[in-house]
């Protein structure tokens, strides 16, 4: 396993390495899909890439919904497990997260934190078309595609140059115009005027109104942006 990791990497640019990765996956182990998304904090996220439109669509789920497997392996930084979407515990525990993966037609859900020590960088989310969980050997084997992806990601950090990070705000600057935290957050802040209420609160706001509409937080934030939108006083457009 560590051999194929190494293989599929190896002389590979940094941006590219995690499109590989995810193809990876799907060779290695009993997965449908996967996608790689950097994260530094529930508003700030961005798709690195995705094996298929399902994959796709399931990170963006995770992102509208605030909730998810992904997004809970990011802030607890372990692995999280939901082998069956259908019906059980998992079902339970992300209802909403579990009718939409169903939609797209995903029924597992396993995410790996990507990061180092105190250093969390993102996650990698794969996906079965049907019910079912990973092995021992097949874990160990996602665990080391996650740690080559955080490799991965620092690499393109570090190509980025120190300073476009340090000076920043502490969030994801370093990936510039590609974020789709921007123009969430500005969103964000015209909501908290428009409504008055705080950051929390807007940001909820705003993540219930894209599930309401069907669309995607990214979407939505653009729409409230262009002032297409508007919270607490009707719509424009």
């Amino acid at each position: 396993m560590a051999r194929s990791v190494l293989a599929s990497i190896r002389g590979v640019p940094p941006d590219e390495i995690p499109a590989r990765l995810c193809a990876l996956c799907t060779e290695l182990l009993p997965v449908t899909g996967a996608s790689i998304s950097l994260m530094a904090q529930a508003a700030a996220r961005r798709l690195l890439c995705s094996s298929d439109e399902v994959a796709r669509q399931l990170a963006e789920v995770q992102y509208t919904l605030g909730d998810g497997p992904g997004l809970h392996a990011f802030s607890i930084g372990a692995p999280v497990f939901a082998a069956d979407l259908t019906k059980g515990e998992d079902a339970r525990r992300w209802p909403v997260f579990a009718l939409r993966a169903l939609e797209t037609g995903a029924e597992a859900v396993f995410a790996f934190p990507l990061g180092i020590g105190a250093i969390a960088a993102g996650t990698l989310d794969l996906y079965r078309d049907s019910p079912g969980t990973l092995s021992e050997t097949e874990t160990a084997a996602a665990l080391l595609i996650a740690d080559a992806a955080t490799l991965g990601v620092l690499r393109l950090y570090a190509g980025r140059g120190e300073t476009e990070y340090i000076e920043g705000n502490g969030d994801m600057d370093w990936l510039g115009g590609e974020s789709d935290h921007d123009e969430v957050h500005q969103a964000t802040g015209m909501v908290m005027i428009q409504c008055d209420v705080g950051a929390e609160e807007a940001l909820l706001m705003l993540r219930a109104r894209a599930f309401a509409n069907g669309i995607s937080l990214p979407a939505l934030a653009r729409d409230v942006v262009e002032r297409r939108i508007l919270f607490g006083g009707g719509d424009e457009g």
